[in-house]
Parts: structure tokens; sequence; C-alpha cells
């Protein structure tokens, strides 16, 4: 009995010391939090600007899943019954709130190049030429075309492991980047064959030729990642073909679902040599 009464008088204290240890570790653990939280946005947007890429939403999925970990951490509750339940209704309120726009995402198609690469295997013949006029979607094209007709990308690369850059640099820098899907194109109308254009056709107004731009010399240039840099050089191939084959056919749609914007490729087919 008397070891009992002397528990109990010193559970007090004991508690208070726990709960004291308690509180410098909830201390440590959100001054921490809150540093690294700074320090990772900075940098992450210091690496973005440094990158110097056209950003996509999904280029801040690891930052966003970054700051959750930090906040959470920070605005932990402990033994708080109030602030749990705060934080529970507050999550339960944000999922309410992205359920709807979550399901039309996940229910929308996020490419027709599978599709496109399907009829490409059966309607291409050997000696076709299929030309892809965004080199991004080359890593898809990659994937999923096992056809026997040969392929190409506006500009002509190798490498479709990645999106990178680099080599597309390496074009902008080039004297005549576009020759060798000319001269192949060229070939194939003139063989009696077709070249199958992917992707978006921008052709040169009517009456005037295709525009031009400047070699890039300079390995700093904002041109990188620049869009009106591919449309030129898909206006450059187009205005070579439309100049020269006899007609041109646009394929329907295999898949009346929604695509997203990204890869919704469209498809046509031109023939003929003049």
């Amino acid at each position: 009995m008397a070891i009992r009464k002397i528990a109990q008088m010193g559970e007090p204290v004991l508690r208070r010391r726990a709960d004291a240890k308690i509180s410098r570790e909830r201390q440590y653990l959100t001054t921490f939090c809150m540093v690294a939280l700074a320090i990772g946005v900075i940098a992450y947007t210091g690496f973005l600007k440094l990158l110097s890429y056209y950003t996509q939403a999904w280029y801040y999925v690891a930052l966003l899943t970054f700051m959750a970990v930090c906040i959470d951490a920070i605005l932990s509750p402990g033994r708080g019954h109030v602030h749990r339940m705060a934080r529970a209704a507050v999550v339960a309120l944000f999922l309410a709130l992205t359920a709807l726009p979550s399901s039309r995402v996940i229910s929308l198609r996020h490419t027709n190049v599978d599709l496109v690469a399907n009829a490409l295997h059966v309607m291409a013949v050997p000696d076709d030429f299929i030309l892809v006029t965004r080199w991004e979607c080359g890593v898809t094209m990659n994937r999923y075309y096992k056809g026997p007709a040969a392929w190409a990308t506006i500009p002509p690369l190798s490498d479709f492991r990645f999106q990178a850059y680099q080599p597309v640099m390496e074009h902008m820098r080039a004297v005549d980047p576009l020759r060798p899907i000319v001269e192949r194109a060229e070939k194939t109308l003139r063989s009696g064959h077709k070249v199958w254009l992917v992707g978006e056709a921008f052709v040169p107004p009517r009456g005037e030729g295709p525009p031009t731009l400047p070699r890039v010399v300079d390995s700093t240039s904002k041109w990188r990642g620049s869009p009106l840099f591919y449309n030129v050089w898909v206006m450059q191939v187009m205005g070579f073909l439309t100049s020269h084959m006899v007609h041109a056919t646009k394929l329907p749609a295999s898949d009346i679902r929604p695509v997203c914007d990204l890869e919704n490729l469209p498809v046509q087919v031109m023939e003929g040599w003049r």
C-alpha cells in the first residue's frame, strides 16, 4: 500500500516531465519542418528557373507532396482532440471538393497515339513513311508503334527513351536540320507510296512560303522549348509536302471518348508527286 501511495504521489511529476519532453520534441519537429519547407520551396523554384523549361502542372507534384508532408507535421495536433477533428474535417472537405474534377480527369483519355499506332500498323506498308509532327510524342509513338513502315519526328530525333531538349537544341543550331525527313518524304512520294502525317499540320498562308528562323548559336538562348520554333519547322515541312503532293486525306477519329489536348493527334495521308 505504501509503494502504491508513493507511486500515486509521483505520477503528476512524471507526467509533467513526459509532457515537457513531448513539447520539446514537437518544437524541434515544427522548427525543422518549417525550415525544410522554406528551403525546399526556394530550391525547387530555383531548379525550375535554372532548367528553363516550359512547365506543366505535373512538374509541381513532387513539390506539393513535399509541402504536404511538412505542413502535416507542423499542424500535427498531438493530443488535442479538437485539432484532430478539425484536420479530419478539412481533409474530408478537400476530398469532397476535388472528387468531381478528379473523376473527369481520370475518365479522360490521356493519349490517342496508341490508337493511331494500331491503325498505322494495319494500313501502312513497308515503303511508306510516317511523320510525327510533334517530337515530344515520339516517346509514345516509339512505345506503341511496331509496324513495318519507317517513321520520324520533326525534327528527326534518334533517341526516344526520354523527352530531352538537348537533341532538339542541336537541331536548332544545325544549318538544315529538316533535310533528312524532307528527302525521305520526297523519295516516298516519288515512288508512289504514302506519307502518313501524325499530328497538327501547320500550313503556310496561301501564296506565301514557309517562314524561317535564325540558327540558335547561343547555348543560353531562350528558344529552348519554344513552341514557335517547332511550329515553324512543321510549316517548313508542310510547305514542301503541299507543294508536291497530289492529294491528302484526313482519317476519322477511331475513338469517340474525349482525349487530352496534349496528345490528341490527328492523322492524314498524302499521296502522289507533282
